[in-house]
């Protein structure tokens, strides 16, 4: 799953279906929190 947002407005649309959002100046990193309670991380260069 590859998960991509063109402008702010569209990433606070994202944040707002993700527990929680680490932002880096270089990387955007997806937590998304599963019903299992594991985690998946999604790396995105801020490109």
């Amino acid at each position: 799953m590859l998960l991509c947002a063109a402008n702010s407005a569209q990433f606070n649309f994202i944040f707002s279906r993700i527990n929680s959002v680490l932002l880096s100046n270089a990387t955007f990193c997806y937590i998304i929190k599963k019903s299992d309670n594991s985690s998946s991380q999604i790396f995105i260069p801020n490109s």
